[in-house]
């Protein structure tokens, strides 16, 4: 959705792109809806009751019962545990190291402290990359930053993974002067010259 935004922005085309959209888009969904509700096959059901099943309700009750005051300031430290039984068959401690919820997690290991340093860094680099930039690469950066952000709440990302690593890599991007204020003739030219020197 970000990258059609960005893509939106940048053509010269897009009352027709978006006539497209909404065309092709209503044709899949009555499609997909159609398929969906006739469909009687295992796996949709199987879909149907894991999205309407509550499985974090409980998780973040024992983490809020878990954690004292002192704790919610500055964490329980990088192996920090809180407990939970009964969730992990194979656990018998009780004690678990990761809540799904990143925010909490985030909680979890340094405390609001840490929830409110990273905050600190993302949004004024939101804020540089989507309203202080001249050119794309760093508008997209600083989408890329808001979709983490978003997606904190359903999904653990401050994991070490790819997509770890790209939101710090955006981060520097939506911070650097020299990117941000590159035009986007002279960043599509650095790209392409680039390309050619390594052919």
């Amino acid at each position: 959705m970000i990258s059609y935004i960005l893509y939106l922005s940048q053509t010269r085309n897009r009352y027709f792109i978006v006539i497209l959209t909404i065309i092709v888009g209503g044709i899949l969904l009555v499609v997909g809806l159609e398929f969906f509700t006739s469909s009687k096959s295992g796996i949709f059901e199987y879909i149907t009751d894991r999205g309407l099943e509550d499985t974090r309700s409980s998780v973040e009750l024992c983490f809020y019962q878990d954690l004292n005051p002192k704790e919610w300031i500055v964490g329980k430290g990088m192996d920090g545990e809180y407990y939970c039984p009964g969730i992990d068959p194979d656990d018998v401690t009780g004690y678990r190291k990761t809540i799904e919820t990143d925010y909490l997690q985030l909680v979890l290991k340094g405390g609001l402290v840490y929830v409110f340093i990273f905050i600190l860094i993302t949004i004024p680099a939101i804020i540089k990359g989507l309203f202080f930039s001249k050119n794309l690469l760093t508008k997209a950066a600083a989408c890329w930053i808001i979709w983490v952000l978003l997606n904190m709440y359903p999904a653990t990302v401050n994991t070490f993974t790819l997509q770890y690593i790209l939101l710090w890599i955006a981060v520097a991007i939506c911070f650097s002067p020299f990117l941000r204020n590159m035009e986007e003739e002279d960043m599509t030219t650095y790209f392409r010259n680039q390309n050619l020197h390594n052919t």
